[in-house]
């Protein structure tokens, strides 16, 4: 569900639409970024009780690698040229 939230503010940081769309994006990409450092720490916590796998704990740590990863990109511009 989080990212699903993510991608439709990261598409608007996309288009070419004026700044406030690219603001609304960057937040909506921190909230994100902030659940799922979240999550990943609540995993790390039930990973070392035994409550969960190893495995499952990754799933949590990628998608926080790539929440970061795209609030990096929408940071940056999508690779925009701003000389």
């Amino acid at each position: 569900m989080l990212f699903f939230f993510f991608f439709f503010f990261s598409i608007l940081a996309n288009t070419k639409m004026p700044g406030p769309s690219r603001r609304v994006a960057r937040v909506a990409a921190k909230i994100v970024l902030d659940q799922a450092r979240r999550a990943t720490w609540v995993a790390a916590e039930a990973a070392f009780a035994g409550r969960l796998s190893t495995a499952d704990w990754r799933r949590f740590y990628y998608a926080e690698l790539a929440a970061e990863v795209a609030f990096e990109a929408i940071l940056r511009g999508f690779g925009e040229f701003r000389g």
